[in-house]
């Protein structure tokens, strides 16, 4: 299946989501930060990044932007999460390049679609 970054800094949610998305069948690297979650991206290829927007270091959007600007991770497929409640959030991830973009708490079968989806279009290309 497909090598995926989970970027988030809350524990439980680490655990949860690389759990749903290991069963599967995906490979699954987690990193609690943004700077290092850049560089885990320039340094590996991944199929798809889900990244939490409140992490720490960095915060999703700036490492957002910087996978947009570079050549190598231009097209990476991204979900971007957040519990904040803000709309302005959602539109800001968009604009930026976010593929997808989804609310915590999330529920698996929204998960497992977005990433079906994102990893679906990918191989068409």
């Amino acid at each position: 299946m497909a090598k995926i970054l989970i970027v988030e800094d809350h524990f439980p949610n680490q655990r949860l989501n690389s759990y749903r998305l290991r069963h599967q069948g995906h490979s699954v690297e987690v990193i609690d930060n943004g700077v290092d979650a850049l560089e885990l991206i320039q340094n590996q290829v991944f199929d798809l990044a889900i990244l939490d927007i409140g992490i720490p270091k960095m915060d999703g959007l700036t490492v957002l932007k910087h996978i947009r600007a570079e050549a190598q991770t231009r097209s990476l497929p991204v979900i971007m999460l957040t519990a904040s409640a803000l709309n302005q959030h959602e539109e800001i991830a968009i604009a930026t390049g976010a593929n997808c973009f989804l609310h915590k708490p999330i529920s698996s079968q929204e998960l497992r679609e977005a990433v079906n989806s994102l990893l679906t279009k990918e191989l068409s290309r």
